[in-house]
């Protein structure tokens, strides 16, 4: 983990960059995932982030995939 600062000062970020945030939600009991995914998937369905769930999660990073 990098402070943003500091990459934004390595001069690494250019046009062509790519950069990459992953965020991680602790759900109040009882609520489900599934249903929280579908409420952001309706809410904002242009926005171009990708959302996944535990299990799909759990699955890519067993295999080595990271989508």
């Amino acid at each position: 983990m990098i402070p943003f600062d500091a990459v934004t000062e390595s001069g690494l970020i250019q046009p062509g960059s790519l950069l990459n945030w992953e965020y991680r939600l602790r759900l109040p009991p009882g609520r489900s995932d599934v249903a929280t995914i579908n409420a952001l998937k309706s809410r904002f369905p242009d926005v171009g982030w990708r959302v996944r769930d535990l299990p799909r999660r759990a699955a890519a990073s067993a295999s080595g995939s990271t989508g």
